[in-house]
This record gives structure tokens, sequence and C-alpha cells, in this order.
């Protein structure tokens, strides 16, 4: 696909972001554009940047943001470098966890179920909290089979209720109390740390599309998931792969930089 097809626009701090380092984007069902940045939070309506920091909303607790969700029934949760979690519904921010409930680092990957229970990753830790009658979190450590410190990519529940982890070894699903692995093995050539990515770790990133297909995007490759087996598309070191699904049922494709289109298994530039 030509990128000619494309309009690019550029946003920076001239167009009203508060800062130029954008860790995180997700677009709400409301359709509402949120930033995550290291200078506050941003909402985007198509016109104008709304910024919220702590001075606007202390709740916030922290301007640097590293990790934005939306879930199920329409909440944003918000993490910080600093080990927060906050929700924003119906125009309120809540802060929902802190320091020591969850170890100080950044919150970048997580995910709140169907039942309100929310899955982090923070620091090196997994974690399980689930709401108590009180509203309270209680918290549970979750071990993945093999991993004392896993690489965590993405935390993702199926419309069945599983919970589905990626990590740079692995795929593994957590279904009534128990952890399954699904090891990559030759899925992926082996992934190194790479100085020039945030954190100096590469990720595996699960991507469910609307016909309920598993994929798997890495910095070296991409993958399928069908039936408890992996089907490699992709096998590339430091090809930075990323996976989106088009309106009109194809995907596109980031690698080396570029913008493809996968349709009909066959990947055009």
């Amino acid at each position: 696909m030509a990128t000619a097809q494309y309009q690019s626009e550029t946003w920076t701090t001239e167009n009203g972001l508060p800062q130029n380092s954008v860790t995180s984007i997700v677009q709400t069902k409301d359709g509402y554009i949120w930033f995550g940045t290291f200078g506050g939070l941003v909402r985007f309506d198509g016109i104008k940047f709304k910024i919220f920091n702590t001075i606007i909303a202390p709740s916030i607790k922290s301007n640097r943001i590293t990790g934005l969700y939306e879930d199920k029934n329409g909440t944003l949760w918000i993490g910080t470098q600093f080990g927060n979690l906050i929700k924003y519904k119906d125009e309120t921010f809540t802060s929902v966890l802190e320091p020591p409930i969850i170890q100080r680092g950044a919150v970048q990957t997580f995910c709140v179920d169907k039942n309100g229970v929310i899955w982090i990753f923070s620091g090196s830790e997994l974690k399980k909290l689930s709401p108590n009658k009180d509203g309270k979190y209680v918290s549970e450590k979750i071990d993945l089979p093999g991993e004392p410190n896993p690489a965590i990519g993405s935390i993702v529940e199926d419309d069945s209720g599983n919970i589905w982890i990626s990590t740079l070894k692995g795929l593994y699903q957590y279904q009534n109390g128990e952890m399954q692995a699904f090891p990559f093995e030759n899925t992926f050539p082996p992934s190194k740390p790479n100085k020039n990515l945030h954190g100096g770790v590469p990720t595996v990133k699960i991507f469910i599309d609307g016909k309920k297909q598993f994929w798997l995007a890495g910095f070296d490759g991409l993958a399928r998931f069908e039936n408890g087996k992996f089907i490699p598309l992709i096998q590339k070191q430091n090809a930075f792969v990323g996976i989106a699904e088009n309106i009109d049922n194809t995907y596109l494709l980031k690698m080396d930089h570029k913008i493809y289109r996968i349709a009909d298994e066959k990947v055009r530039e």
C-alpha cells in the first residue's frame, strides 16, 4: 500500500502537547484520543488538546504517565512511572493503587477484567488485585512457570474471561485459577537487550482481532496463535513489528520503520 494514500500530521508542544515524549496512546469509546506524556495526561477531541496534571487533578499523583488502558465499561485507567494506578470515570479521577500495594516502578502493562480484578505488571512482579466487599484490593503475586523475572509485554482478557500474558519466552493462559504455558521455542528469534529501546528490553505484544484470532507481534517477528500452536509469519531480528486491524478486514503492519498491508496472507508495502 503506497504511503502517499495517507496524510501525515505531527503534533508537538507547539500544537498544545505538554511534552514531546508520548509514552502511550488510547482511543476511548466516546471518541476521545488520550496521550500519556512525561508532562501529564492529554485528551484530544480532534481539534484541541486538554491537559490534566497534578495541579488540575491531584488524584493523578504524578505527571509522568507511562500506561493507558480502557476497560469494557468505558473506564480509563492511567499508570504512572512511580507505581500509581488511577481511574477516570464520569469526569472524575480516582487514585486506586499506590506503593507499597504495588512496586514503585513504571506502570505500563495492566488489564482490568470483567470482574473488576486488576492484573498489573510493575517492577518485576505480576500481581492480581481483587476487590473485596469494602472496596479494598487484596493482592496476590502470580508466578509464571520457569520465569522468575519475566519481561511481560501484554496482559489481555478474551471474551471468555481468560487472561492471556505474553513474555519473551512464551504465551500464558490463566483460566479458573490455573496457569498454562505455551513456550515460543522457535517462533521468534532470540531477543537481546537493545539500548535504543525504552528500558532496554524488547517485548512481545498480544493482539486479538475482530475475528477473535490471536496475533503476537514482537521486535523480532510476527506469529499467529491457533489451537494451542504458533504459526510464524515473520522472523526477523530488530524488525520492530506492530499490527492493527483495518476496517476492510485487512491488517496494517509496522515493520522496519515502514507500513505494510496484509491481505490474503500476503504482505504488501
